[in-house]
């Protein structure tokens, strides 16, 4: 088997505390997901790969802000979660529209507007 990544064990880490804050079983979690349950063990065990459709599906059956969820996975350094709500509506655009986490785009109000002028309606 494979070695984990820490990024990917930071992931696992922050999907299972998330799990037990909430006091949410592991079957109830698969549920709210949709994903299958021989899907979530292997994700959790890290035998395959998190797909960001796994992340967004688990993370908010969690109540959790996906993006929210990769910025904490990937800091070098343990700190308070974001509240990315919080964050200054020209910070979040900024963030949404920079590349960085392009898949943040997705949250983005204007998305739906962006689609129907690329439709030509």
């Amino acid at each position: 088997m494979e070695q984990i990544d820490d990024f990917t064990d930071s992931v696992i880490s922050g999907l299972e505390t998330a799990r037990i804050k909430t006091g949410m079983t592991t079957q109830e979690l698969i549920q709210r997901s949709g994903l299958r349950r021989s899907t979530y063990f292997r994700k959790m065990r890290g035998t395959t790969d998190f797909t960001t459709s796994d992340i967004d599906a688990l993370a908010k059956a969690l109540g959790l802000d996906p993006i929210l969820l990769l910025i904490e996975a990937g800091s070098d350094k343990p700190q308070d979660p974001i509240d990315w709500a919080s964050l200054p509506e020209d910070t979040r655009k900024e963030l949404a529209l920079s590349g960085m986490f392009g898949f943040a785009a997705n949250d983005n109000p204007d998305k739906e507007a962006e689609k129907r002028l690329d439709a030509g309606d």
